[in-house]
């Protein structure tokens, strides 16, 4: 492969076998000519020049041996997305711990904290990006600093990395190599926004599970990640309704199936069941909801 650098940039070639006095040197800069022998796995550019394009990517990898890294918040400059190749690993974010195996990616945003722990010979492949496009990006896609995905196309992605590193070495397009990562970017979040619930959908899930729980308004926006105000917002923007609505209308419909299966359900026994403290509340709910009480609706089930 013709090798040709540009010296306006300082460039650090990264390969995950050399060694220096037989040692593993993973981060080590060669020469052009050293470069020519060996297949370049990871390069780290630093580009004064491309700070005017919309987004740039300044490393690339696609076999990197991963070791424990950790970012203090406000540490990390620069987005990434990294992949799981090979090997185990564990990923501390947000509070939660994660584990690392083939198939697993996660992004990170500026200023991010985060740790990945190598546990099990762990490789990695990765894209770190800058540019005054991504946080356009990110409110377009409705993410925030840290995503953690399972299950996507890895060959797909680590093949969109060779041929960033390819275009890099080859021909060095400083607008082709934005355009190039930019479409990388997108499809990441593409295919996470089509795969992946929303917050509001999440949420959704969560109620579904919890509905018969004393669930607060303080409770179910910090489970959505909004504040309190944001969730009434764009719950009712999304659902034409209320929270507390959506939640009734479970426990109503649940009530409803527990009445139409059980012969010997008590009413307050459902009502309890289904998150109803109050069961009057709940013989008068269930009835708007109907059109018949839950004694009617029980009664109708013996006859029949």
């Amino acid at each position: 492969m013709q090798l040709r650098l540009n010296t306006s940039y300082d460039i650090i070639i990264m390969h995950t076998n050399p060694s220096v006095n037989g040692k593993c040197c993973p981060f080590i800069g060669i020469s052009c000519k050293e470069a020519k022998n060996m297949r370049p796995m990871t390069i780290h550019i630093l580009p004064d020049d491309f700070r005017e394009l919309p987004v740039y990517f300044r490393t690339a990898s696609e076999n990197y041996r991963q070791k424990t890294i950790r970012y203090d918040p406000g540490a990390q400059n620069f987005y990434q997305i990294l992949f799981v190749v090979s090997g185990t690993g564990e990923l501390h974010c947000d509070g939660k711990t994660y584990p690392l195996s083939r198939g697993c990616a996660f992004f990170t945003g500026v200023g991010q904290p985060s740790e990945y722990v190598d546990t099990g010979e762990l490789v990695t492949a990765f894209l770190t990006v800058k540019g005054f496009a991504m946080e356009m990006l990110l409110d377009h896609y409705g993410c925030g600093s840290f995503l953690f995905v399972q299950g996507l196309n890895l060959e797909k992605y680590l093949s969109m990395i060779r041929d960033i590193i390819r275009e890099y070495y080859e021909q060095k397009r400083e607008g082709v190599l934005s355009a190039m990562t930019y479409r990388f970017v997108t499809d990441f979040f593409e295919q996470q926004s089509v795969s992946m619930p929303s917050p509001l959908e999440q949420l959704c899930r969560y109620m579904e599970r919890q509905f018969a729980q004393k669930l607060t308004l303080a409770q179910l926006a910090e489970e959505a990640g909004m504040s309190v105000s944001k969730l009434c917002h764009d719950f009712r923007r999304e659902y034409g309704c209320t929270v507390f609505t959506y939640i009734l209308d479970l426990r109503l419909t649940y009530a409803r199936s527990y009445l139409r299966n059980s012969r010997q359900a008590r009413t307050r026994d459902v009502a309890a069941a289904c998150g109803f403290e109050d069961v009057s509340y709940f013989c008068k709910a269930y009835k708007k909801k109907f059109g018949i009480t839950p004694a009617a609706e029980k009664q109708m089930k013996i006859e029949n």
